[in-house]
């Protein structure tokens, strides 16, 4: 999704509100950033959702009702992209919410199969942290708000790890923005302490999606060593 349609539509956009782009339609000198997070509203249903203090939305969220997250991305990304040099016109974002489908189980599946060609295409990740990390360790495993004991979060840094030795870029470009208007903007190290596929997961049916992901990116990281 382009940045400033992202910005414009006001909340974390759902893959039904159709505002995404194909990758054709997307310049070549587009810088994209990939959002890793962990949602606000993960429950699913309005008791679980309500008894943990947010306001039931009618399904699992990522944002809460105030559009939190959507306004530190937002400040995230724009000062990401001036520390970069990065044209904030040619910004596109990865967002699971919008760029996998919601409403069809089969195309969700695909979507979450496809994590590998979706990290492979974006320039770096985007971690919106729930608070200022404390500390001076900055590894992804460190972020606030249970970031790294999450399967999905752990294996999206992980991916992003392996697809940057890879290319071989010495260090991935994973970014970690908190407090407010992102106050907080600083990269982060990946180290791998725990695997995905160890990690919380909601539905336990996600495991054996984020142990196919983690299988392949191991073995793709020992045969970039080698080389």
């Amino acid at each position: 999704i382009k940045y400033s349609t992202f910005k414009e539509h006001g909340r974390i956009p759902r893959s039904d509100d159709k505002i995404t782009k194909k990758l054709s339609e997307i310049p070549d000198d587009a810088k994209v950033g990939f959002i890793s997070h962990r949602w606000f509203r993960p429950w699913h249903t309005k008791e679980e959702c309500e008894e943990n203090g947010h306001v039931w939305w009618g399904k699992a969220h990522p944002d809460d009702d105030a559009g939190t997250k959507h306004r530190l991305i937002c400040d995230g990304v724009e000062k990401l992209a001036e520390a970069k040099g990065w044209d904030i016109d040619k910004v596109y974002l990865w967002v699971d919410f919008a760029g996998v489908e919601q409403d069809d189980e089969e195309l969700l599946k695909a979507g979450v199969a496809s994590l590998r060609g979706y990290i492979t295409l974006c320039d770096a990740v985007l971690i919106p942290a729930s608070a200022v990390p404390e500390g001076a360790e900055h590894t992804v495993d460190m972020v606030p708000g249970g970031y790294g004991d999450r399967g999905w979060t752990r294996l999206e840094a992980m991916s992003m790890y392996a697809v940057s030795a890879l290319k071989q870029v010495e260090a991935p470009e994973i970014w970690v923005a908190a407090g407010d208007g992102a106050s907080f903007l600083e990269r982060f190290d990946y180290v791998l302490k725990e695997l995905p596929s160890a990690g919380v997961l909601f539905s336990e049916a996600d495991r054996e999606y984020i142990r196919g992901h983690e299988t392949t990116f191991v073995e793709q990281m020992k045969e970039a060593v080698k080389r």
